[in-house]
């Protein structure tokens, strides 16, 4: 079962209380709870860390390089905050900088292709709830126009 809390603007109590409430269809059907949101408003770690304490099995995240904004919370964040703690995942930090630093070459070599606006943290999105695909387009027809996109 999939939840997606639209540009992080699901707050943390939801996140929380949404996964605990479907315990009793985890226990009568053999299902995984995942949770998926961005960090548009900047509310999503928050919101992961009560959803990892209410029972959810599975957390989209990405790696930082393409981490935050419209994208999801920094798989190496997540992991680290679980390190020590009875839901710690097992997966190697090492491991991971190593895939961090060739997402480090990808994301340099992609570099023109990357809209700003997307990249960064808006807590506006918290009042006018604007979905982060609409955040990432703003900048294509004006930039398709020969003009500038968004600066962010």
């Amino acid at each position: 079962m999939r939840f997606h809390l639209h540009q992080g603007y699901g707050r943390p109590h939801y996140a929380g209380r949404s996964p605990g409430s479907y315990h009793r269809y985890k226990k009568a059907v053999d299902i995984k709870v995942c949770l998926h949101s961005h960090c548009t408003s900047g509310i999503a770690p928050m919101s992961y860390q009560a959803a990892i304490d209410a029972g959810v099995d599975i957390l989209d995240t990405a790696m930082s390089p393409f981490a935050m904004g419209t994208s999801q919370p920094p798989t190496e964040s997540v992991v680290a905050s679980l390190i020590g703690t009875p839901r710690e995942t097992g997966i190697d930090l090492t491991r991971l900088r190593a895939a961090r630093n060739a997402c480090i070459h990808i994301r340099e070599k992609y570099a023109g292709l990357l809209n700003p606006i997307s990249e960064r943290v808006d807590s506006n999105v918290l009042m006018y709830q604007l979905p982060g695909g609409m955040i990432s387009n703003l900048g294509l027809p004006v930039t398709g126009a020969g003009r500038p996109g968004p600066a962010g």
